[in-house]
Formats: structure tokens, C-alpha cells, sequence
């Protein structure tokens, strides 16, 4: 699974649009300022994110969202898109985050998945 997914900077009003095989790697990296282009505009906080099966598909999202430039556009496609896996108005339930995050990591190694989950909720709840 590929995640494509929308952050957004508060303290600066940008947003910025990706796609991994790692969301919770990812965002650490954006918000410990080791990504270039997002260093200078933490804290991120996610707004929108997509589950996508194929790099493919998540690369073609990815390229469609990159080509919404407005803040104005970006914002109502996330109000429209909203049911996906939330989105500002409609922030994802937890359950659906365990469930995503526990099946994308090894499930030999029980104590990381656990710490994976309190991650996500903990997101959740900011």
C-alpha cells in the first residue's frame, strides 16, 4: 500500500502534497526538518491522506494534487474528498488508522507495531 496525502503548516498557511510507502517515516521526516523543500515550514500536520495500492496510482494522484495550486481549489478538494481518510472538517477515527498502521508493519516485531499506533493516534489528537 501507498499513501498520497495532503500536510498543511499552519504557522505558515502551505500546504504540501506527497506520496510514500511509509507515512509515519514521512511525516517524521517533514517535521524534523529533513526534507529540503518542508524544512522551513513545520509543523506539518496532515489535512488529507489516500490509500493507494500501487506506487503507480499513488504517483498519478500525486501528480494531480501537485497540479492544484490554490489554496482556495486545494481546500474544497479535500472538504469534497473528505470521506477518503478525513480531511479538516472530518478527522479519521482512530480505529481506521490502527487497523491501517498495524497491517503495514511486520507483525513479528509486536513492540514497534505498538508504538507505530500510538503514533498515528497521537496525531490524531493534536
Amino acid at each position: 500500500m501507498f499513501s498520497v496525502y495532503i500536510l498543511y503548516s499552519e504557522k505558515f498557511d502551505r500546504y504540501y502534497k506527497g506520496q510514500t510507502s511509509d507515512f509515519v517515516r514521512r511525516l517524521k521526516e517533514h517535521n524534523n526538518a529533513e526534507e529540503k523543500s518542508t524544512a522551513n515550514y513545520i509543523p506539518w500536520k496532515l489535512v488529507w491522506i489516500k490509500e493507494v495500492e500501487t506506487r503507480s496510482d499513488a504517483l498519478k494522484l500525486e501528480k494531480k494534487l501537485k497540479n492544484i495550486t490554490s489554496k482556495e481549489r486545494i481546500k474544497d478538494f479535500i472538504k469534497r474528498n473528505s470521506n477518503e481518510f478525513g480531511g479538516p472538517d472530518n478527522p479519521p477515527q482512530a480505529d481506521v488508522w490502527v487497523q491501517t498502521v498495524v497491517s503495514a508493519f511486520d507483525p513479528v516485531n509486536s513492540h514497534p507495531c505498538h508504538q507505530k499506533v500510538a503514533f498515528f493516534i497521537s496525531i490524531l489528537s493534536t
